[in-house]
């Protein structure tokens, strides 16, 4: 899914995978994570959110960084579900909590963060972070086309219709079978009927 940025692919292995690990709730739940991020990374946040609220949270852990990937996966759907406040909720009384285990969730959180910017319409914090992430040499293809995409939503924000334009056409270029394809696209037409 990272880097093929194909989450209906990513959806199929660990439907293959849960049938090899068997009955394991510990390893079902971390699947039920996953799961709600191939949700997320076709745009079906409903259902992401839907699997997340089934998850048994017992079965998660802080040392190998699940239940931190469970709340940043939550506040996601609530961001992009407008559940401003939920996400707000989870940010302030969860996440402080946890600490990122690896490099990977490091850049998790201040994706969230960004993204967490964004959602309260502070454009001008959301867009610096988002500079400052796609000069990580730890983000993979999926986590720069959504950096991109939110990019480009920025831009529309500020009336600066070319570089969002720029923005949603290298999304979907190279973002494959993410949702924010789709997204992009849309927006393009938007401008274009206009």
């Amino acid at each position: 899914m990272d880097d093929a940025c194909d989450p209906e692919a990513f959806l199929v292995q660990i439907a293959k995978q849960r049938k090899i690990t068997g009955k394991s709730k510990r390893a079902n739940a971390i699947f039920d994570v996953d799961v709600a991020a191939g949700l997320m990374s076709l745009g079906k946040y409903q259902e992401a959110l839907i699997d997340l609220e089934l998850i048994d949270l017992s079965y998660l852990s802080t040392k190998n960084g699940t239940l931190l990937a469970y709340y940043i996966n939550l506040i996601g759907c609530y961001h992009e579900l407008g559940e401003i406040e939920k996400a707000k909720d989870v940010f302030d009384n969860k996440i402080s909590t946890l600490s990122p285990i690896n490099k990977q969730l490091v850049v998790a959180v201040e994706i969230m963060i960004a993204e967490k910017y964004y959602a309260e319409q502070n454009y001008r914090q959301s867009k610096e972070k988002i500079l400052r992430l796609l000069e990580s040499p730890y983000i993979s293809k999926r986590q720069r086309m959504y950096l991109i995409y939110r990019q480009g939503l920025i831009h529309e924000q500020e009336g600066n219709k070319e570089d969002a334009h720029a923005n949603f056409q290298y999304v979907i270029k190279h973002g494959n079978k993410l949702g924010i394809v789709s997204l992009s696209e849309k927006h393009i037409q938007d401008v274009k009927s206009q």
